[in-house]
């Protein structure tokens, strides 16, 4: 194989930070599998996604179509700005501002979305009853 691996010796001499990126890509490799093994986990998943796309469709429709012609214009005719300046800067603002409105409207609707899917998994594992034997109900963070 190409790339060294914990078994072969090679990865204790690489640096700290490159062993750390690859335990965090080994991680997040193992929870996408187990993700889509698990078909009842995609049932909490799938309208948070449904409506993230429609939100988003939404937003860049309206944003595009009411201020990318006005915000444009304001650059060139009072910043003085050339116009191909002005109309990149402005897709990238108006890009910028819908995806902050999308997580915004995400993390309000869907907040609890993380905290079922953490807590499914715990249970399919069998440790949320051991950590509810030790500290008694585990409150949920979201309302």
């Amino acid at each position: 194989s190409c790339c060294p691996t914990v078994s072969s010796g090679l990865v204790w001499a690489m640096p700290s930070h490159v062993t750390h990126a690859v335990s965090a890509w080994a991680y997040t490799c193992r929870g996408f599998t187990h993700f889509v093994a698990r078909p009842t986990l995609w049932t909490k998943i799938v309208f948070p996604i449904i409506v993230n796309v429609l939100t988003t469709a939404i937003s860049l429709a309206c944003l595009f179509g009411f201020f990318m012609v006005p915000q444009a214009n304001y650059m060139q005719d009072h910043w003085h700005w050339p116009d191909w300046f002005a109309w990149a800067c402005t897709i990238l603002f108006l890009l910028a501002i819908c995806a902050l409105i999308n997580m915004v409207i995400f993390l309000l609707l869907f907040g609890f979305a993380q905290s079922q899917l953490l807590r499914s998994v715990l249970q399919d594992r069998g440790v949320l009853q051991s950590i509810t034997e030790e500290h008694g109900t585990v409150q949920e963070l979201n309302c």
